[in-house]
């Protein structure tokens, strides 16, 4: 596991040292500021794959601010660190609506899982093309996970057989693919030996009860493909990461 660089911008000075301390124990890297403006000097001279951010500044708000340090940073993982949780729902973009939150102070125990999504050794499978395809990648890297791709079932299988240096913990793709389906993806798995938990964007065309009886499978429907919807389909899979 590589070390990250982390950066913490937040306020309450106790805070952020005790979160530097903690992100230092798991082995990282970790820069320390206290405001906005000290937020966009840093990220601006270096690389952070981690950002903990402070909603409530003095000089800026952590929800505007996000936005200009995805634009400097576009691969940083923006994490909002607040006590304040009902402020994510004022006016928030689609980018802030799918960010991580980390909720102060209990939410602390959840720095181990959020520096382990980002060091990428983790990762959802997307296979084929859907509507929702656009925003799910959008979704999952905006809350730092790793994202793999396949074309179609043989693709998808040939990366799931290969894989060997990152633990793919969800597939998701429509039923019905250009080669085959998810149901003919399963079975060549399990001929490999393999089962990974398949999370189907569509429910027209197949028997729920027949792939659910292949394995370890999740059945999510798609019917609205709103920017909640999204949100409810990351957060089911970063449930069976940490199964």
């Amino acid at each position: 596991m590589q070390a990250l660089t982390v950066l913490i911008v937040d306020d309450d000075a106790d805070f952020a040292e005790s979160l530097g301390d903690l992100v230092r124990f798991y082995g990282h890297e970790v820069d320390l500021v206290h405001c906005g403006e000290g937020a966009l000097s840093a990220i601006s001279k270096k690389h952070y794959h981690m950002v903990f951010l402070d909603i409530r500044m003095p000089d800026h708000s952590g929800l505007d601010l996000y936005p200009r340090l995805k634009e400097l940073s576009p691969k940083s993982c923006i994490v909002f660190a607040t006590a304040y949780i009902a402020d994510m729902d004022r006016n928030a973009s689609q980018q802030v609506r799918w960010a991580e939150l980390l909720e102060k102070p209990r939410g602390i125990n959840k720095v181990e899982e959020l520096l382990a999504r980002v060091n990428g050794d983790r990762a959802v499978l997307l296979v084929g093309q859907h509507d929702s395809m656009k925003q799910l990648k959008l979704a999952f890297n905006y809350r730092g996970h790793q994202i793999l791709e396949a074309d179609n079932v043989a693709l998808a299988v040939d990366r799931l057989i290969n894989e060997d240096e990152i633990i793919v913990s969800a597939v998701v793709g429509t039923y019905h693919q250009d080669d085959g389906s998810m149901l003919s993806l399963v079975e060549l798995l399990k001929e490999n030996g393999l089962s990974f938990p398949i999370v189907l964007l569509d429910s027209s065309g197949f028997d729920v009860a027949e792939i659910k009886a292949t394995g370890p499978h999740i059945y999510l429907p798609n019917h609205r493909g709103d920017e909640q919807e999204i949100l409810d389909l990351v957060e089911h899979c970063e449930g069976l990461f940490n199964d």
